[in-house]
Order: C-alpha cells, then sequence, then structure tokens
C-alpha cells in the first residue's frame, strides 16, 4: 500500500515538471497499456486533451484510447468524462467505429489504384455524415498529407470518384 502511494505520488511529481506534450503522451501510454474499461483511463485522458489537444498525433491517439475504453461500457465512460472533464461527450467520441475504421482502411490503401477503387467501393466515404470519422482518420497524417486527402475527397465529392483520380492514374 505505501508503495502504490510513493509510486502515484512520483507519478504525479513527474507530470507536474515535464512539458504538456510530454504530460499528453505519457497519460496517453499509461490509458494504452491499461485494460480496456479501466475507470481511471477517463481521468488519464480527459488530462491528456487538457495537457495537448494541439498536436495531430497526440490528438489521434488520445482519441483512439477514448474510443477503446468507452466501448467497454460507454454509460460509465461518459458519465466520468463529464465528471473529470466538466465538458459534455464530444462529438469525435460518438462517431460510429466501422466508419472511421472504413476511412482508415481508405488512408491506408499503398496506390492510387487502389485508392479510388476502395472509394469507388465505400461512396458512403464522400457523404456529409463520413466528415468526422474521415476527419479522425486523418489526424495521425502529418497535416500536407491530410490535406492531401481532403482535396482528393472533395473532389471526389464534387465531380465523381473517376474524375478526381484520373489525373493521378
Amino acid at each position: 500500500l505505501e508503495f502504490t502511494r510513493v509510486l502515484f505520488r512520483s507519478w504525479d511529481n513527474v507530470l507536474a515538471v515535464i512539458p504538456a506534450a510530454s504530460q499528453a503522451f505519457l497519460l496517453t501510454a499509461r490509458a494504452a497499456g491499461a485494460d480496456a474499461g479501466n475507470p481511471d483511463a477517463v481521468l488519464w485522458l480527459t488530462s491528456a486533451l487538457q495537457a495537448d489537444q494541439n498536436h495531430r498525433g497526440a490528438a489521434a491517439a488520445i482519441h483512439d484510447q477514448a474510443r477503446r475504453h468507452r466501448a467497454i461500457d460507454p454509460q460509465a465512460f461518459d458519465a466520468a468524462w463529464r465528471h473529470h472533464s466538466g465538458q459534455p461527450i464530444p462529438s469525435w467520441l460518438m462517431i460510429g467505429p466501422r466508419l472511421i475504421a472504413m476511412a482508415k482502411a481508405w488512408i491506408g490503401t499503398e496506390t492510387i489504384d487502389q485508392e479510388c477503387e476502395f472509394l469507388a467501393s465505400h461512396p458512403e466515404l464522400l457523404d456529409r455524415e463520413a466528415d468526422k470519422a474521415v476527419h479522425e482518420a486523418l489526424l495521425p497524417l502529418n497535416e500536407r498529407l491530410a490535406q492531401w486527402y481532403a482535396l482528393r475527397r472533395q473532389k471526389a465529392r464534387d465531380q465523381g470518384i473517376a474524375a478526381a483520380y484520373r489525373p493521378l492514374l
């Protein structure tokens, strides 16, 4: 029991002196290392968001972990989120996992041909309802690459998939 208290006190002391980006990384890593649904994960993740929500990679990792922990018991997670953050559940946390997985699969294709074919076989990714899911899938990418996908998707939405990809094929 004493060891646990010392350990938690040490953890808090480290978090107090490191930069915000490092705090977010450590808190997210702690949530990633915990079993899904761990009730303490909500505190770690809301703290990580408060520490650093401006870096795309950090936000992506925090969001992924929040979805993983929420999946076990959404009601308990949501109540804890509201308690720890003082905020309502963010809209990114309410996006369906199937749509996010589909958007990630589109972005994860290896060639332009595959990318075009994937989008053609999943036109629902062009729907406005998919905007937030696509945004979530783009978070781990650097800004330039994320913009490339967003523009390609917008062109596909406006001109059709074939026309959007024709110059690239």
